[in-house]
């Protein structure tokens, strides 16, 4: 296994790694049998920022190029837990006998846009996308979700569309949005009047299914 460390026929020894089946739904393992150690691509997670001090990430941490605007300085550091949880599935150490295995050898940008309590302003959702593409995230991980629908969401999905029409990073947001009929304010899909879709773009991918009301 390249990513881990093992032979191509065997897999994590990580403790919980029989836990994950997402990756053998995805063939994770036949992955690292080829992937390098080091993919050189930088995963940008805009959340609640990154534990800086967890061992199992500090190897795929830069401490550099994090961004923290909810304090508006330069240390993400996680006071809630989530952004921490999300960079753990993505990148944390694989095959050292401890906790889960990490999908991919990539370096993760923290970009704290959420407070300890979970909860944030749409302007810094918008201001980290721009911060993470300007300072070379290949891509972005966006594991975040709103209770409404709102023009205030309209004018943040519109500016997040806006932004990467001239940009060549790709987006990972979560899909999982609930919308009653009749409750929206604008509507990206023009072919259905029933759903909101903010994610049909071209770099933007999801990761979960749509759910409709």
């Amino acid at each position: 296994m390249g990513f881990g460390g093992n032979g191509p026929d065997e897999v994590s020894n990580d403790p919980r790694y029989g836990n994950q089946w997402g990756l053998e739904c995805i063939d994770a393992e036949e992955a690292w049998d080829v992937v390098p150690d080091n993919l050189g691509i930088i995963l940008a997670i805009i959340d609640t920022g990154v534990d800086v001090s967890h061992a199992n990430l500090m190897a795929h941490y830069d401490t550099a190029i994090d961004r923290d605007f909810v304090s508006n300085d330069y240390d993400a550091d996680d006071d809630m837990g989530h952004g921490t949880h999300v960079a753990g599935i993505a990148v944390v150490v694989t095959d050292n006998n401890e906790g889960i295995a990490g999908l991919a050898p990539v370096k993760i940008m923290g970009i704290k846009v959420m407070n300890w309590l979970g909860f944030g302003l749409e302007s810094d959702i918008v201001t980290g996308i721009d911060y993470a593409a300007d300072n070379g995230a290949h891509v972005i991980n966006m594991s975040l979700g709103s209770t409404s629908c709102s023009q205030a969401d309209s004018s943040v999905i519109e500016a997040i569309l806006d932004l990467l029409k001239y940009r060549t990073v790709t987006i990972d947001a979560l899909a999982g949005i609930s919308v009653l009929s009749g409750d929206r304010d604008f509507d990206i899909d023009q072919g259905r009047d029933d759903v909101l879709i903010p994610l049909q773009a071209d770099q933007i991918s999801c990761s979960s299914s749509l759910a409709v009301s």
